[in-house]
């Protein structure tokens, strides 16, 4: 019963993660910052569990959130 982290295996930073789901919204990226930046810079998950279940992550961060977000609006989710 313990969690497994889905990823693919590359260390991304947030502030791209940000723009790319601003990206596949359809939205320029404007990010400003409130604040100064946490010393986090980068997320990477340890996968490693995962693969050893047998997954193999397949496209890029911007596939999986443009299919993800392909997806909401197509069962008519609203994104807030």
């Amino acid at each position: 019963n313990d969690p497994v982290n889905i990823g693919y295996g590359v260390s991304t930073r947030i502030e791209d993660v940000a723009n790319v789901i601003l990206h596949a919204a359809g939205h320029q990226p404007t990010i400003q910052y409130m604040s100064k930046p946490t010393a986090i810079e980068r997320r990477e998950v340890n996968t490693e569990k995962a693969l050893s279940l047998g997954f193999q992550p397949e496209g890029s961060l911007e596939k999986g959130l443009a299919d993800t977000l392909s997806w909401y609006k197509e069962t008519q989710c609203v994104l807030v």
